[in-house]
């Protein structure tokens, strides 16, 4: 066994129980905490101050999946720029797929205003009125391309070159602040592209967590043999991570307490066969992610009374996953098709 594997707090078996755990939060996010976003006869006015109080607490979703972006990436054996189009390719071919096949009821239904441009745009992931909730495509794309110098930075001034995103990063947020008045279509593209780099600082520290075992060591600190008590400090962790928010909490702090909180759980879990539902919901994560767009983008008004005729908010998350989790199930094949012929094609096989 290598040292990278005995230092990897995550096991392989545990990545999807995050990544599930990560995309039950953002349906429930995207689903209840954004009453703007219903149509003309769906509305939760009992679940208001949930929306309002749980919406900042929800999107650690986001936190999660850069930090374990970054986290995962120290473990890749070729930190190289083709290591990164492997993987940039991977995730854009699976959005492709999903793109175009949300795109057909869309222009069946007469809602999406096609043109070739608008097509072009929203092929990269630049304009999104089908794949609504996608802007994170672009942002991995370009850490992505980001991460192999990183990488090499890293190995020489790893405190330094984490300091300097998170300085360029509250920069980036700054300067957006004070010109996102500007409307026009390729000023909104470039903006929201620059902005989007203000989450990196949660890519940095999942490299430099993986990189120096930093929840190896959160982990003996709070060593215990008592099962409970370290299933209640997990829950701690988690709860504070959730809501540190309110005071500022910079993410990548929160996103790593709640990633520790929740794994605290997992390791003092004997028969850990109980997430199984959540290391498949994890593993399928990706399409689902692209899929719930249907929801809530141009074709809203047909899709959301099929997603909210259950009504209970429980029992509408449970039917929007299954939903979401059946299709992904069906579109993987092609996807799983498409990734191998390119990668063959490309000579793209290696990790």
């Amino acid at each position: 066994m290598s040292d990278l594997q005995r230092t990897n707090y995550i096991e392989k078996d545990a990545t999807n129980y995050i990544k599930g755990i990560a995309m039950i939060l953002m349906f429930v996010h995207h689903f209840f905490t954004f009453p703007e976003w219903y149509i003309s006869g769906i509305s939760y006015p009992y679940l208001s101050v949930f929306a309002k109080y749980m919406c900042a607490p929800l999107k650690i979703c986001v936190p999660i999946f850069a930090f374990l972006t970054g986290y995962f990436y120290y473990y890749s054996k070729n930190k190289t720029i083709r290591y990164s189009i492997k993987k940039i390719t991977d995730v854009w071919l699976s959005y492709v797929v999903v793109f175009l096949v949300l795109l057909i009821p869309a222009v069946i239904l007469g809602v999406y205003n096609f043109s070739v441009k608008n097509f072009i745009l929203e092929f990269f992931a630049l304009k999104r009125p089908v794949m609504f909730f996608c802007w994170y495509v672009i942002f991995y794309f370009t850490i992505m391309l980001i991460l192999p110098l990183y990488a090499k930075l890293s190995k020489k001034a790893p405190c330094l070159c984490f300091l300097l995103t998170f300085a360029v990063s509250m920069a980036i947020t700054v300067a957006f602040a004070k010109v996102k008045a500007l409307n026009n279509d390729n000023t909104i593209i470039f903006l929201q592209f620059i902005k989007n780099l203000s989450w990196f600082p949660c890519v940095s520290a999942g490299y430099l967590f993986a990189e120096y075992g930093f929840f190896n060591e959160f982990s003996n600190f709070f060593k215990t043999k008592n099962r409970i008590l370290r299933i209640l400090i997990g829950l701690a962790f988690i709860v504070f991570s959730a809501f540190s928010v309110f005071f500022n909490c910079p993410d990548f702090i929160r996103a790593s307490l709640f990633i520790f909180g929740i794994m605290e759980i997992y390791h003092s879990t004997k028969h850990k066969i109980i997430y199984k539902p959540l290391v498949v919901i994890g593993k399928y994560s990706l399409t689902m992610w692209f899929l719930h767009c249907i929801f809530f983008n141009v074709c809203k008004e047909y899709t959301q009374p099929i997603l909210y005729f259950v009504r209970e908010p429980i029992a509408v998350t449970l039917w929007g996953l299954l939903i979401c989790l059946l299709a992904a199930v069906i579109l993987q094949f092609p996807i799983n098709a498409l990734l191998k012929l390119k990668n063959n094609i490309f000579k793209l096989n290696r990790n």
